[in-house]
């Protein structure tokens, strides 16, 4: 984001002390105006020149001000204000007086003292700007990353991220435009579809992409015997909260015998002895869990993590 710092000496305008000076800071506001604040100066009362927030343009070379800060109405938003002014990722522009933190939306010019500086020392001076600290989407890591699906089945795939707004499934590093959400979602796949899947996730400040996540579509003849126990079985949804599932993916060939969920330590701790494949672990504390599933193939090891 491109930033330009003006130092303006005090106007009229702005019923300033002669000596009084103003810093701005562009943060590329949508109306591409910038804008400062003034430690002093403001109202027409002297007695009230505890400083203002004011707008400039630069393709007219008008200067406007916006706020007097002190009582306004009923509401008190702040004196002498310092430092620069922050566009944050939501729009409005922030900054700090001794008394708190405040926000102005040029939208409305609307100005309100959003916290205050409780439990610090009375008049307190910041000693610098405010930062905005902005991450880019994360996700839960892929524990399995290689599927192998039966022509004609649903499968689906989620990812999981708490700071993502939009979603774009890649396959084969092509976007793939009717899977644009979280959620991976075939209800009919085809061999067609077998390839390699990622997800470019983007927020307000950037976009990540995710692991590869291996899909293989088959014609399920004897997947066991072709592809062997490793690919036979698969946990949905994983990460997960309360619920997975155990989704066998050769039709039927595998059959499930004895199911043991186990810590990390390989103590068990849920167990069954038939071919349930669906199980709670709301009653397992988070973290990660060994599925070993005996089959009348073979033994299938897995692992499913609980997020809450």
């Amino acid at each position: 984001m491109e930033k330009k710092i003006l130092l303006l000496t005090a106007i009229s305008l702005f019923v300033l002390c002669n000596t009084s000076t103003a810093q701005v800071e562009y943060w590329g506001a949508n109306n591409n105006k910038l804008y400062g604040t003034t430690g002093t100066g403001g109202a027409d009362d002297i007695s009230q020149h505890i400083g203002t927030l004011f707008e400039y343009d630069p393709a007219t070379n008008v200067y406007t001000k916006k706020h007097n800060f002190g009582l306004n109405g009923s509401s008190f938003t702040g004196y002498n204000p310092v430092g620069y002014l922050l566009q944050s990722s939501n729009s409005k522009l922030y900054g700090t007086t001794p008394l708190g933190v405040f926000e102005y939306d040029y939208t409305n010019d609307s100005v309100r003292l959003t916290s205050n500086f409780n439990g610090l020392t009375a008049y307190s001076f910041p000693g610098n700007s405010l930062i905005e600290i902005c991450r880019k989407p994360s996700y839960k890591y892929f524990y399995t990353d290689t599927f192998i699906v039966c022509k004609n089945n649903s499968f689906t795939y989620t990812v999981h991220s708490n700071n993502a707004n939009s979603y774009q499934w890649n396959k084969n590093g092509t976007g793939i435009s009717a899977q644009a959400d979280s959620i991976l979602d075939f209800n009919n796949i085809q061999l067609s579809d077998s390839g390699i899947y990622t997800c470019t996730m983007q927020n307000q400040c950037g976009q990540t992409e995710t692991m590869n996540l291996v899909v293989k579509v088959s014609l399920c003849t004897g997947i066991d015997e072709q592809f062997g126990m490793e690919h036979a079985l698969s946990i949905v949804p994983n990460p997960t909260t309360n619920f997975f599932s155990l989704q066998i993916i050769d039709n039927g060939i595998t059959q499930l015998k004895q199911v043991h969920i186990k810590n990390m330590l390989g103590q068990t701790m849920l167990q069954s002895k038939n071919s349930n494949t669906k199980f709670d672990i709301s009653g397992l504390s988070k973290g990660i869990y060994l599925v070993e599933v005996q089959t009348n193939k073979g033994l299938w090891v897995g692992r499913v993590e609980k997020i809450q």
